[in-house]
């Protein structure tokens, strides 16, 4: 019986961000705050911090790019 090799998969990184906890947060602002980068496009994200009805932890992302007029 023959044996393949897996074949290696390369990934071309697209994106860098930072994120950090949003310590003065305030009503509905987001848990988490940060800016990146996606194809040399600045960009910004927002993390909140949610529970589903089983009570497991998960996050909710928002990412928005400057409009340029």
């Amino acid at each position: 019986m023959e044996h393949k090799k897996e074949e290696e998969i390369k990934y071309k990184s697209l994106a860098n961000c930072l994120v950090f906890e949003n310590h003065g947060k305030q009503g509905n602002e987001p848990d988490y705050r940060g800016k990146g980068t996606l194809n040399d496009t600045e960009m910004f994200i927002s993390l909140w911090k949610k529970i589903d009805k089983n009570k497991r932890e998960y996050y909710s992302i928002n990412i928005q790019v400057q409009d340029i007029i």
